[in-house]
């Protein structure tokens, strides 16, 4: 509904009007389907990262630190974790187009 409707429209009233209204339809919805699109697997390495740093105090962002943060065996000098995050930036949710 949202990529359909909201993301398209050039009237930002009205798509905020729409965004408002989201958590009561999906809260009625008997199901929802989502898609991730191309960058779903950089959303779901980012977003082990995020849950890492949340769930324990200790780790750092900082690869020179000890304890750091590591997921799926990258930390933030991975060349590929580095792309997941440049990959979910660049996508067209960020800009206001």
């Amino acid at each position: 509904m949202d990529r359909h409707t909201a993301h398209q429209s050039k009237d930002h009233h009205e798509c905020g009007k729409q965004v408002a209204e989201m958590p009561s339809i999906f809260r009625s919805a008997s199901s929802v389907i989502e898609s991730l699109g191309e960058v779903a697997e950089a959303i779901v390495t980012v977003m082990n990262m995020i849950e890492e740093d949340a769930n324990d105090e200790s780790v750092h962002w900082s690869p020179t630190l000890q304890l750091h943060i590591v997921v799926n065996g990258m930390d933030l000098h991975s060349p590929l974790l580095q792309d997941h995050l440049l990959a979910i930036f660049s996508v067209a949710w960020w800009s206001r187009d």
